[in-house]
């Protein structure tokens, strides 16, 4: 009876050790996935997660396409819609979120039709560590607040407001999806 026990313990620390990994790796679903506004960062008001994570765009994307599958999603994993979810406009959402399938079959959130993504570097709330990753042509940027187009996106990203400047509009959106 102890060795079970002891094989069940063993079985799911070697579960718990393994699986957030490999949800990361994967992409990161949310029930009902909730982008909101953050406004104190360098480069102004930029979207993130309700949890406070960073969210980027890729510069080598299609409007409602993504062009990051595997390794580079493991690295940027795009933030994930469950089955029959919808993405949720939070606090500070000016723009339209809708989604995207993926080649995969997933449903990936986009922001004006950019597909978003989370970078693996960035492990707690706040961190901007993939802000202009990337060789030229294929580059990760913050979403400001505002982005209508991935140039927009990287116009506003690259040359951050002056101290005490905003970049966007922080009433609530009821463009949801």
């Amino acid at each position: 009876m102890m060795t079970k026990n002891v094989l069940w313990i063993a079985a799911l620390g070697l579960l718990a050790a393994i699986l957030p990994g490999r949800l990361f790796a994967e992409g990161v679903s949310e029930k009902n996935a909730t982008v909101v506004v953050t406004q104190s960062t360098k480069y102004g008001e930029i979207l993130t997660d309700n949890k406070g994570r960073t969210l980027y765009v890729f510069e080598k994307d299609t409007p409602e396409a993504s062009a990051c599958y595997g390794t580079c999603a493991e690295f940027w994993p795009p933030l994930l819609l469950g089955d029959g979810q919808k993405p949720v406009a939070g606090y500070g959402v000016t723009g339209r979120l809708g989604i995207t399938q993926r080649r995969d079959g997933a449903t990936q959130v986009t922001y004006n039709g950019m597909p978003l993504y989370y970078f693996a570097k960035d492990t707690a709330k706040g961190e901007i560590a993939g802000q202009n990753v990337g060789p030229a042509g294929a580059k990760w940027y913050v979403v400001p607040v505002g982005a209508a187009t991935f140039a927009k996106a990287m116009e506003l990203s690259e040359s951050p407001p002056r101290q005490g400047s905003s970049t966007g509009h922080m009433g609530m959106s009821n463009a949801s999806y």
